[in-house]
């Protein structure tokens, strides 16, 4: 995942900010964005077990 985020860190362009939407995986942490300054992690909530799609 590290590496994954470390090549879309340098894909995005200078003066550009990337935001990674990600489910709610156990290792989809926050965390793994420290020492990146341009992305963040944006966790999609739960889908509620008795919701049609």
């Amino acid at each position: 995942m590290l590496e994954h985020l470390k090549l879309i860190s340098e894909a995005t362009e200078f003066g550009r900010y990337a935001l990674i939407i990600m489910d709610g995986a156990g290792w989809h942490q926050q965390k793994l964005t420290e020492g990146f300054d341009n992305l963040s992690i944006l966790k999609l909530p739960p889908i509620p077990q008795n919701s049609i799609l």
